[in-house]
């Protein structure tokens, strides 16, 4: 634990030139967490395409665009990250432009849901155990995905893609999604995409595996941490939100028995902050000790496998929002000063220091590598963050990432 404390004050006193140039007078400077937490809101809310799309990214290093005409699965998951963290911050602020912005998203995303169920044969295939041992029949897979053995597109469920591609309609995406209208319902009772609710819920259990987690795509067998994180999460607040819905608190219990089995000893990092989000919500809602052992090993393991490790100069905004989940949930227990909630708090702190440095304001022109040769753009990417100092690339899901992280820090208490 000392030598975890040496290696922060150390990477402090390092004289790195983006660094010291970032915490001048000249370069940001917000006044608080809050104003922070507005302008990030406000730059996604403000940039949002026709399409109900944000602007996927620009390299302040050489003025490269993604194109937004062809979009990737990767990139529509981060799409619905912003609605999951728009949606978030409507939790603690009333801003019309941002619920308008979220508004148009969750309609835009419902006329591009696709129908999915699971075919008859599928269901025998998957409870025999058969798509279980995806490693020994991944060579199947193709076949399998021509003769309709991996989904059916009939049925009440749906998934959002882009361009009616079942190919790009990645589980994460419909998650989040299914996540961010639970909170729009919840925050303003407005009910109007309630049923699409329901049918992105089944959707997401139609990619499920019994006895295991969710395929990391409908024409894929294997799974993704980063999936079963996002699918737990959504389902997670569906039913804290629709309790009435028995099945659903069924299937929970029956996934998170493999949850907890695989992800347990906290040793698969890409699981940790969606983990830690959906266990939050999860322990909030019912009884049972498994949901403490599993949270407070997830984040010892986390803490301790960064221990003796430099701190990361790039985005890790994720992290936080994991972080300061286990915070709130220790917080809420009254359990805030033990130990490891101490390290936490450090670890968050330390976090936070180098990530506030990379939301884009007033004066971040003077520490880009490339001068004034996109200051053009500054005013576009106000309160977007970038990916590091030494690499100024605005993406949107690391603006999204630092919005939950600072709405999450706010929540454990640990705004500046």
């Amino acid at each position: 634990m000392i030598f975890f404390r040496f290696l922060i004050c150390c990477l402090f006193a390092i004289p790195f030139s983006s660094i010291e140039a970032a915490n001048s007078s000249e370069n940001i400077n917000f006044a608080s967490d809050s104003s922070r937490i507005h302008l990030a809101a406000e730059q996604l809310a403000r940039s949002q395409l026709v399409s109900g799309f944000y602007p996927y990214d620009f390299n302040f290093a050489n003025g490269e665009v993604t194109p937004m005409s062809n979009i990737q699965g990767i990139n529509l998951v981060r799409q619905t990250g912003v609605a999951f963290a728009l949606a978030e911050y409507l939790k603690y602020f009333n801003n019309v432009s941002v619920k308008t912005s979220l508004e148009q998203f969750l309609t835009n995303s419902s006329n591009r849901s696709l129908p999915i169920s699971k075919g008859y044969i599928q269901s025998i295939l998957e409870r025999s155990g058969f798509y279980y041992h995806w490693h020994i029949v991944k060579k199947l897979r193709k076949p399998l995905y021509v003769f309709g053995l991996l989904f059916d597109d009939t049925g009440y469920g749906r998934v959002v893609s882009v361009e009616e591609d079942y190919e790009r309609a990645w589980p994460g995406a419909t998650a989040l999604t299914l996540s961010a209208a639970i909170k729009y319902f919840s925050i303003t009772g407005d009910t109007r995409f309630n049923e699409m609710i329901q049918r992105w819920k089944d959707g997401l259990i139609a990619l499920n595996v019994p006895e295991r987690g969710f395929r990391e795509a409908p024409h894929y067998l294997t799974e993704s941490d980063y999936v079963n994180g996002e699918a737990w999460l959504a389902l997670a607040e569906y039913r804290a939100t629709f309790p009435e819905d028995k099945d659903t608190q069924k299937f929970l219990i029956e996934l998170e028995d493999y949850l907890f089995e695989l992800y347990g000893d906290g040793s698969r990092r890409r699981f940790f902050h969606w983990g830690m989000m959906a266990a939050l919500v999860r322990a909030n809602e019912i009884s049972d000790s498994r949901f403490d052992d599993f949270i407070q090993q997830l984040t010892k393991s986390y803490i301790d496998s960064k221990e003796g490790e430099e701190l990361p100069t790039d985005n890790s905004c994720a992290a936080v929002e994991g972080l300061a989940s286990y915070v709130t949930y220790m917080n809420s227990h009254n359990r805030g000063q033990e130990a490891l909630v101490l390290r936490a708090r450090a670890y968050i702190a330390s976090l936070m220091e180098i990530n506030r440095r990379l939301q884009i304001g007033p004066h971040f022109i003077k520490i880009l590598p490339t001068g004034e040769a996109f200051a053009s753009q500054m005013n576009n990417y106000q309160g977007a963050f970038v990916k590091s100092l030494q690499e100024p690339l605005m993406q949107v899901d690391y603006t999204q990432h630092c919005l939950n992280a600072l709405l999450r820090i706010k929540s454990a208490g640990l705004s500046q």
